[in-house]
């Protein structure tokens, strides 16, 4: 080998160790930031509830968003969440705070509850109203760290939309809650609720769950 080949060899070595490094340095970054991975999108239509189940054990911390639609008109239709089916009443605390504007009133509202209940309630979801707009869809996320603990679980998080109760107004949410399970979080159930008739998701609604 000549000593142009043995310099050139030299080189190619450096550039692929060069390479190396950025690649390291990529999946490094990934990982400090806590990268979110897809574990589940679901599309109710046309039901009141939906499942995450088998939900893996792989992970730190959970996540959801959404963007959701109710077939009802009117009413106070909200969504809730509960853990591995548990729907024992005061197994929940939740507390909701929310901001409304209804439309063509220069004032806001504002409004909070608070309570034991069997689920944990997020606020109000858009309605297929005349009035509301085809393509106006509620929206949130959640938070659920360290959902596989052997201790209480949370889940707190903001959404908000069009709601017609009975008349259009604007609301944005927060609100957070705890589960008394010492479980491992391995399903969620998504549903609505508090309408009549009984409130189903609209086509176009969907819900992604994330691990962290």
């Amino acid at each position: 080998m000549s000593i142009l080949d043995l310099q050139q060899l030299l080189i190619n070595l450096d550039n692929h160790e060069a390479r190396l490094r950025r690649l390291e340095t990529q999946e490094i970054g990934i990982a400090t930031i806590g990268g979110f991975s897809l574990i589940e999108e679901r599309t109710p239509s046309n039901v009141s509830e939906t499942v995450f189940s088998n939900i893996p054990g792989t992970f730190r911390h959970l996540h959801l968003r959404w963007i959701t639609k109710q077939l009802e008109i009117a009413g106070a239709v909200q969504m809730g969440f509960q853990f591995n089916g548990d729907s024992t009443a005061n197994q929940y605390v939740h507390s909701n705070h929310t901001v409304r504007k209804n439309l063509g009133d220069s004032g806001e509202g504002h409004f909070i509850s608070s309570g034991p209940i069997n689920l944990i309630r997020d606020g109000g979801i858009t309605g297929s109203d005349v009035d509301v707009p085809a393509d106006e869809f509620s929206y949130g996320y959640a938070y659920i760290p360290y959902y596989i603990t052997d201790k209480w679980k949370v889940i707190f998080g903001r959404s908000g939309g069009w709601r017609v109760t009975p008349i259009l107004n604007v609301d944005h949410v927060m609100f957070a809650g705890r589960w008394k399970g010492t479980a491992a979080i391995t399903s969620i159930t998504v549903s609505i609720f508090l309408g009549f008739p009984t409130p189903l998701f609209a086509g176009g609604t969907k819900i992604a769950l994330y691990g962290i």
